[in-house]
């Protein structure tokens, strides 16, 4: 069994990630991970909110950081073209020392539409990004590559960069419908979810990607299982759960899969869309409602909240349930706070390592 591993995710400035990242590597948590948000229609984002470039910030942090891995959890696969984005990734990877992990989803309508990008065929475009990175990553002036795809295409096509590892950086992809959850098995090397329970990650992890792993010759050990967790910690339980719940509902209505298993009586209120099309600004407000209907038990059952024993046991439900890599979003009112969580919280996960 692989050693299991814990990460911090963050949006912020650059000051601020910059200090929860070294404080994270010097603490020893594995990973720190950043979304690729754009404008983030987010019930929890105000008007004063800083979302820097991903890839830009992970570029910054490599430089100040040795060992910790660093993630885009999840980069927009559609809004950069996939020879760019393999270039850019190379060489964050390169220049890391192979510590990038590249998070791939189909980001969202909302990040979209103010752009003029379209969203359409998201399983489709992030497949053939999957392809055309990894092909890129093998080529060379010597050995140039073709690809002839629906969406994308490569005539005779080389980078100048390699990444550090031969055959480039693990691919994890953003998952909740079936064709994504099977595109995990065929393709990938690690699954992004979050707002599961222990019970409905084990479900989804043993049902369709284990299925899909099979198809192709592969088992549950070929990949990194991992799983985003609002998580607040706190002498005081009720405040700290509170907190984590009330974000919990806010993540578990943008999944229309997630909400039909874990509260399917709300799924007919919901928008009806899947998560790369359902947060945009004009279903804001119908989330927002929708949140509020959300169970706080089936709420609270996806985060990691509470006291030192309560976030103990619900990390090693999780573990239990087949995660292999947790990832906290710490949900603390400012700097100061998170970090005082960052130290609370590894000296939970330490009785374990």
């Amino acid at each position: 069994m692989s050693r299991v591993r814990f990460g911090i995710e963050l949006a912020s400035s650059v000051p601020e990630m910059l200090r929860t990242t070294t404080l994270a590597e010097d603490l020893g948590y594995d990973s720190f991970l950043m979304p690729d948000e754009t404008v983030g229609y987010d019930m929890e984002y105000g008007p004063k909110v800083v979302l820097p470039d991903c890839l830009t910030c992970l570029t910054i942090l490599a430089s100040r950081t040795k060992k910790i891995l660093l993630g885009s959890f999840v980069v927009d696969a559609l809004i950069r073209h996939p020879a760019k984005l393999a270039q850019i990734v190379a060489s964050i990877d390169s220049y890391s020392n192979g510590r990038f992990l590249l998070g791939l989803g189909g980001s969202e309508k909302g990040n979209h539409d103010p752009f003029g990008i379209p969203t359409d065929h998201p399983y489709g475009r992030v497949k053939e990004v999957i392809q055309v990175a990894r092909l890129l990553w093998k080529s060379s002036y010597g050995e140039r590559v073709n690809f002839s795809g629906d969406y994308y295409s490569l005539k005779e096509a080389f980078l100048r960069i390699k990444p550090f590892r031969s055959e480039g950086p693990p691919i994890y992809i953003a998952a909740f419908g079936p064709r994504m959850l099977s595109l995990v098995g065929e393709v990938g090397d690690g699954w992004v979810p979050l707002n599961h329970t222990p019970q409905s990650y084990k479900t989804v992890l043993h049902g369709p990607i284990k299925e899909s792993l099979e198809t192709v010759g592969r088992t549950l050990r070929d990949i990194d299982p991992t799983c985003t967790f609002p998580t607040c910690i706190s002498d005081n339980r009720k405040r700290a759960q509170s907190a984590a719940t009330r974000i919990a509902k806010t993540f578990l209505v943008w999944s229309l899969d997630n909400l039909r298993m874990l509260a399917p009586e709300l799924s007919d209120e919901h928008p009806g869309l899947r998560h790369t099309y359902v947060k945009t600004l004009g279903n804001l407000s119908k989330l927002v409602e929708l949140s509020k209907k959300v169970p706080d038990q089936v709420a609270l059952d996806t985060t990691i909240s509470g006291n030192a024993d309560d976030c103990s046991n619900q990390i090693e439900r999780f573990i239990d349930a087949g995660c292999r890599h947790l990832i906290f979003y710490l949900v603390a009112e400012n700097q100061n706070r998170r970090e005082i969580m960052m130290r609370q919280l590894y000296k939970v996960i330490s009785r374990r390592i």
